[in-house]
């Protein structure tokens, strides 16, 4: 769910990629059969680069998108050698196909094998992920399978089809520490190229004496609404749920839709975050998030900071890279996040 001011849940839900997993829908997305942002609001620009202010509060919160505790506090642990070793001997897809036939019945998966390791858990909770429809969470019981295997293994968050069945619904992490600190300015620098018309822009947002103050420079942006200074302040809780990762990673797997997001993120005390997609495509609109903190990477399972960042410069009518076609393929995320050989650089 999400309210009309932000992203949908189809812009950014695992579930819901154009690059899904094989098994929780097609293969491969067509030439142009790629869902898109949310429309940018149809309020006339403003007509100067003035910043504009808002200090209203939000009518209400955004719902939260994920339905569990998680599964650590913060910071999610690091996966070890031999973890990531037996997370790939898993083979979770093969596993789950060979153990439960296709015709197991969803609410029969649980009688049909005695699961006591992490691999037999995420197993089982792959099998269950395989009987959904596209679009579907999964049951209770099958989230519980989820947290059980990466409570035991934190690599297997990346295996088969777990990650886009379960990263929207079961954070990995709680927020760090500094999330729970007012935020007091935002500065996000997007960019987009492919099959159509390049996009750019900066927005800049200060919070200062109770008063939100937006910036975008040369580029034009319709009204501020009331809500935005609320929503603002939202996005602190849009960065729960980050998985620690050995690198960046190879998170590009969509031709012609090219899109880049880099944001800094100042709180209340004087944190200064920064985060980026890097270039990664896997969620149509840019993302997943990555970021480094005390020389650990970390990969954003959900689309915190793509709802929360995004839907800002929605609100404003910023505009966003449509490509005329794309094409995505199968995407082994578990390979790109823990390749052989070791860690590789992003592109």
């Amino acid at each position: 769910m999400s309210t009309p001011h932000r992203f949908p849940a189809a812009c950014i839900a695992l579930a819901t990629f154009a690059c899904v997993h094989p098994g929780t829908g097609p293969t491969g997305a067509s030439e142009g059969s790629s869902p898109t942002p949310a429309s940018p609001t149809t309020a006339s620009p403003s007509t100067s680069s003035a910043p504009a202010t808002s200090s209203a509060p939000a009518a209400a919160p955004p719902p939260a998108d994920v339905i569990a505790a998680p599964v650590f506090p913060w910071p999610a642990p690091a996966a070890s050698a031999a973890q990531i070793a037996e997370a790939r001997a898993c083979a979770v897809d093969a596993t789950a196909a060979s153990r439960y036939p296709k015709a197991t019945a969803l609410n029969a998966l649980v009688a049909a094998f005695d699961a006591q390791t992490a691999c037999d858990h995420a197993v089982l909770a792959d099998a269950c992920a395989l009987r959904l429809g596209r679009g579907d969470d999964a049951p209770a019981w099958c989230q519980e399978a989820y947290r059980a295997a990466v409570h035991g293994n934190p690599a297997l968050a990346f295996a088969g089809a777990l990650p886009f069945a379960y990263g929207h619904t079961v954070p990995i992490s709680g927020p760090p520490p500094f999330a729970t600190a007012p935020i007091t300015a935002i500065d996000v620098d997007y960019s987009w190229g492919g099959l159509g018309t390049s996009v750019k822009w900066k927005l800049s947002v200060v919070v200062k004496d109770g008063v939100t103050t937006v910036n975008t420079g040369s580029a034009k942006h319709g009204p501020v609404p009331d809500h935005f200074a609320a929503d603002v302040q939202n996005v602190a809780s849009d960065f729960g749920d980050f998985a620690h990762v050995e690198g960046p990673g190879g998170l590009v797997n969509c031709t012609d839709n090219y899109p880049n997001w880099a944001a800094t993120v100042t709180f209340e005390g004087g944190a200064r975050v920064a985060t980026a997609t890097k270039g990664a495509n896997i969620i149509d609109v840019g993302g997943p998030w990555q970021m480094t903190l005390d020389g650990q990477n970390y990969l954003q399972m959900d689309g915190g900071l793509v709802r929360g960042l995004g839907g800002l410069a929605n609100e404003l009518g910023l505009p966003f890279g449509e490509p005329e076609g794309m094409y995505c393929g199968a995407f082994d995320l578990f390979e790109a996040v823990y390749p052989t050989g070791g860690p590789r650089q992003a592109p």
